[in-house]
């Protein structure tokens, strides 16, 4: 769960996120567990997230979020240049837990 938490801090400061009232970023993006207590998932569920993830060509305001864009998340997936990010915060996450 904190490397997800991590993970949405790191899209909010990126500013990457489409941001009108601040509602979708601010209160439908949310980490959630998955089953069994196995890991976790970062989710946005507003109704808009769908198409503006993928419409990148929409002129997205840039007033509130200067990076504002559709699929928001591609940087931090596998070829993004952040994709290191999620593995090694699970990693250093993991050698705080082990003694």
């Amino acid at each position: 769960m904190a490397t997800m938490e991590a993970l949405k801090t790191e899209i909010i400061t990126a500013q990457v996120m489409p941001f009108d009232t601040g509602d979708m970023q601010n209160n439908h993006t949310f980490v959630m567990p998955l089953r069994q207590g196995r890991g976790a998932k970062l989710e946005t569920d507003a109704p808009q997230a769908r198409r503006l993830y993928f419409h990148p060509e929409y002129n997205f305001q840039t007033g509130k979020n200067a990076n504002a864009q559709g699929e928001w998340f591609r940087h931090w997936l596998e070829g993004g240049e952040y994709a290191d990010f999620v593995p090694q915060r699970f990693e250093e996450e993991l050698k705080q837990q082990i003694p």
